[in-house]
């Protein structure tokens, strides 16, 4: 057992460590489970697919601090060397993730707008109202944030998934079910003049923007966050492994 203030101190700190690290992993796993619901929902919208990939590494994070701060807690109260060593392994492996997590989240805030604008253009224009899940994506948002295509009705205007009697889905009325798509001069993307003052006619990429931000913000933010106290337990887990190989080696 060691022995000395230090050393004691040490070892009570990196088992509160990882009780905290044990609440933190679940309130991860919670926090990407939620988003990626987000991200199931409104993945047709992008381009790419980093908000899944981040919210998947983020997912991983929380699932790898809740198994091993098991381990860590073990392997202290037990003074354990091997314990410790495959601890304190585990914890790098733990921060690389992280810190590629977070460094696409904070990466990807700045090709949002590209990516969102290239997505939602490319899913009104091929897959609108053939697949549900595309369809359901453009709704959604439409309906959310009180607003009409990637930049406007006219994105509608080549778009197969709508009549062409008709100038841009439901879910771009102001009102569901006032007819606001419909009229003598309506066609895809253009609106019948007399109508025009019952669409929401703002483009949806630039309504939706900073909450779509805030979710990447958010992600890389309690990736880091996170690192201090990753950092701090490696730093009590050195302490605790070289007491107890002094220990051992003064036969104590």
């Amino acid at each position: 057992m060691v022995a000395g203030c230090g050393p004691k101190v040490a070892k009570l700190l990196l088992v509160l460590f990882n009780v905290g690290v044990t609440a933190v992993g679940c309130v991860f796993m919670s926090i990407g489970s939620w988003i990626m619901h987000f991200a199931n929902e409104y993945q047709d919208l992008f381009l790419n697919d980093e908000l899944v990939v981040v919210t998947s590494l983020l997912v991983a994070t929380g699932v790898f601090l809740f198994a091993f701060s098991f381990l860590g807690c073990c392997g202290t109260m037990r003074e354990s060397p091997c314990l410790l060593k495959t601890y304190f392994s585990l914890l790098v492996v733990v921060i690389i993730i992280q810190i590629a997590a977070a460094a696409t989240a904070f990466a990807f805030v700045s090709e949002i707008t590209e990516s969102m604008y290239e997505g939602m253009t490319k899913t009104i224009n091929t897959t609108y109202n053939s697949h549900e899940s595309a369809t359901n994506a453009v709704d959604t948002i439409q309906t959310e944030f009180d607003c009409c295509g990637a930049t406007g009705v006219t994105d509608y205007t080549g778009c197969p998934g709508i009549p062409a009697n008709t100038s841009v889905p439901d879910s771009c009325c102001k009102e569901p079910g006032n007819g606001c798509n419909l009229g003598a001069e309506a066609t895809r993307g253009h609106p019948d003049p007399s109508k025009v003052h019952l669409i929401n006619t703002d483009g949806c990429v630039e309504e939706s923007l900073e909450f779509v931000e805030h979710y990447f913000y958010v992600l890389g933010g309690v990736c880091l966050g996170l690192l201090i106290i990753e950092c701090l337990a490696m730093f009590f887990t050195c302490s605790l492994l070289s007491n107890i190989t002094k220990a051992e080696t003064m036969g104590i």
